[in-house]
């Protein structure tokens, strides 16, 4: 009973609100194309082109496969924004793919002159705005969503402050929902019948509900999300709180990083090609930046610092030198962002994360990944393993240049502020995707634009 009814509510999400949009982004890039054309061209396209076909599928197909049709309350509609724009970069290149890799003499050349671009421009703009509204007008739908927590005051009165001490971290403006506790079934049968819309139980572990009463609450006439605190943190807040994890919720998705070995293979070809390409691309910028440094203070272009990796292994990861030569004479210790031992040269390469480019040899090498956990030094985490529950699963997926930690969370320099980014990179870990990691890059990019503004 259980498995039918969840199945039916994943129906539910995808009707009729996926066929409604999956149409509005058929007519949308329909429309954007014929006006790219017509814009590019000085003349409206033929309705009977092949190639405009297949990039209607290609389009569809691709919003699909990144879950870009799912309605459900945990949407976020700034993320949902987000995640459209990362699928459309996805559709730019499988279109590419397909209709000049895979294309014959019978496609008919009609992507030139830039109309694919100024087609995939104005279908962005709709497919955001579009899945914005839509996202909005849904939840207004619903109406307000309705807090539980199966547990004692004292465990949803911990709960709520946790959730408050999250937000002020990683979204101060987020509104921050507030749970209500409730002891018994009986309470929470009560509570969903005066609130039928919508509601969003969590047990808190010692007062988690057997099957029998999941059941019952999922016969209801609006199956109820009844969540544990990890499973919680994880969809609304995309992070695995270390005081709630259990090691065993990785095992409970064999999709992530840590299984999927033919993945694992992929991921290590793609960030090889990346690595070449972007350094034959940047070699020139990475020579005047060296001069730069040369020219700024006196010491080495390039520092060296040993890190741990991939299953605890310790390697040398380069970077061009941000501070003093002698900053370390003290001993080893954590950066800070108002560090006096960085240069001022080095404060704007670090800003613009332009420090990080010497990296991309680690990519090459194989000791790193494009993304990933950020890899620390072999004393910090002596130290943190020591401290800080779970510490070294971090280890069992490459350490990559940028991470879900790096872009979710401002720079650290703390055992505190490891343990907050512990919980980001578990969360990388256990639902790593081509699509985390598409989000991840722009989130990057984004962050050095913003620093090369400084």
């Amino acid at each position: 009973m259980g498995d039918t009814n969840k199945t039916s509510s994943r129906l539910r999400k995808y009707s009729p609100w996926a066929w409604l949009l999956g149409g509005l982004d058929a007519v949308g890039i329909v429309g954007a194309y014929s006006l790219a054309y017509k814009l590019r061209l000085g003349e409206w396209p033929s309705p009977f082109y092949g190639s405009l076909w297949i990039l209607v599928a290609v389009a569809i197909l691709t919003l699909y496969v990144m879950d870009m049709y799912r309605m459900d309350e945990s949407r976020d509609p700034v993320r949902f924004s987000l995640d459209t724009l990362v699928a459309v970069f996805v559709i730019a290149a499988a279109s590419v793919f397909v209709v000049y890799i895979l294309g014959t003499d019978n496609f008919e050349p009609i992507f030139g002159r830039g109309v694919l671009p100024v087609a995939l421009i104005l279908f962005a703009i709709l497919a955001v705005l579009s899945r914005w509204l839509f996202v909005k007008w849904y939840q207004d739908a619903l109406g307000a969503v309705h807090w539980l927590m199966i547990g004692s005051e004292e465990s949803a009165e911990r709960f709520n402050q946790d959730i408050q001490a999250t937000a002020l971290r990683t979204a101060p403006s987020r509104d921050v929902p507030r749970f209500e506790a409730v002891t018994s079934l009986d309470q929470v049968e009560s509570w969903i019948s005066d609130h039928p819309r919508r509601s969003c139980i969590v047990h808190d572990g010692q007062s988690r509900p057997n099957l029998r009463q999941i059941d019952l609450l999922n016969q209801s006439e609006s199956p109820v999300p009844i969540l544990s605190i990890t499973r919680y943190y994880e969809q609304y807040w995309k992070l695995l709180p270390v005081d709630h994890f259990e090691e065993d919720v990785l095992h409970s998705d064999r999709r992530n990083l840590a299984y999927d070995q033919t993945g694992f293979r992929i991921k290590r070809i793609v960030d090889f090609l990346i690595a070449v390409v972007a350094l034959v691309g940047v070699s020139p910028l990475m020579l005047i930046v060296g001069v730069m440094i040369r020219l700024h203070s006196p010491g080495k272009v390039i520092y060296k610092q040993k890190r741990v990796g991939l299953n605890g292994r310790v390697f040398t990861l380069y970077k061009f030198r941000t501070m003093f030569e002698d900053a370390e004479k003290s001993g080893v210790q954590w950066s800070d962002v108002d560090d006096p031992r960085i240069t001022r040269l080095g404060r704007f390469l670090r800003a613009a994360h332009i420090d990080e480019l010497p990296q991309l040899w680690n990519l090459i090498l194989g000791n790193m990944s494009l993304i990933g956990p950020r890899p620390e030094r072999p004393e910090f985490v002596s130290l943190l393993q020591r401290e800080i529950p779970h510490y070294l699963i971090r280890h069992i997926v490459p350490p990559g240049i940028s991470g879900w930690a790096q872009v979710k969370y401002p720079y650290g320099s703390s055992v505190e502020d490891a343990r907050h980014k512990l919980e980001y990179d578990l969360y990388y870990i256990k639902n790593h995707s081509l699509r985390l990691d598409m989000i991840i890059i722009i989130k990057t990019s984004l962050a050095m634009l913003k620093g090369l503004g400084r």
